[in-house]
């Protein structure tokens, strides 16, 4: 079972989205919340950290996230 994370960066009630390649199986050259899988021996928040700066290039403070679901 694959277990996905994603996040959403809010500020002033603005939430970034980010584009998929037009190339990716799932959900192709749609607009969407930065995320991705969580891999072996990561916790869902080390998971978001890691995809949020690999996609974004951003740190992301382990209070700053609240889990939604």
């Amino acid at each position: 079972m694959h277990v996905v994370v994603t996040g959403a960066l809010v500020e002033n009630g603005a939430v970034l989205l980010v584009h998929r390649r037009p190339t990716k199986r799932a959900y192709p050259d749609v607009w969407d919340l930065p995320g991705g899988q969580v891999e072996a021996g990561e916790s869902e928040l080390q998971a978001l950290a890691r995809e949020m700066h690999e996609e974004l290039g951003v740190h992301i403070v382990a209070e700053s996230a609240s889990r939604l679901g």
